[in-house]
């Protein structure tokens, strides 16, 4: 197995297996689709730009293509959505923004989220995009009230 990622300037990796060869983007898509977490991708603008499987069915689209464009905001319950427009000035300050919100099911439901957001950034250093990583914390919070009731129980 080769990995090559040649200089800043080049903009591409090859892996030659066997005689074939991937790009950068079958490797990254790859990746990014084995990841037990749902990932999302979006420009400066918080506009969707990828969105992997895991998170397209956590919401309950029948697809990738009916998220891609849209802005990530729509993804979180109506009451989060001006809070979620300042994630991307809060992330692009910070290496890493861990949050919580509550994202909206395409069935209306919603369930809470948590996200670590990160900047992507060129070989420059300029911030160009954000990756966040999602991961549904409904069963996390459920049993945190569970053990705040048992605490509450065994006081009285």
């Amino acid at each position: 197995m080769l990995l090559y990622t040649g200089g800043v300037s080049d903009d591409y990796a090859v892996l030659d297996m066997n005689g074939e060869e991937f790009g950068f983007e079958a490797i990254f898509e790859a990746l990014v689709e084995t990841i037990p977490e749902p990932v999302f991708f979006t420009d400066l603008e918080g506009s969707i730009l990828s969105i992997s499987q895991r998170a397209v069915d956590m919401l309950g689209y029948p697809s990738k293509e009916k998220l891609l464009g849209q802005p990530a905001g729509t993804l979180m319950a109506p009451e989060e959505q001006e809070r979620a427009a300042s994630i991307p000035q809060d992330a692009s300050e910070e290496k890493l923004q861990q949050v919580e919100f509550q994202f909206k099911h395409k069935n209306g439901t919603t369930f809470p989220v948590e996200l670590s957001v990160v900047p992507v950034r060129s070989p420059t250093g300029k911030t160009i995009g954000f990756m966040a990583l999602g991961r549904d914390i409904s069963e996390r919070q459920y049993l945190r009230k569970k053990l705040e009731n048992t605490h509450k129980e065994l006081e009285t």
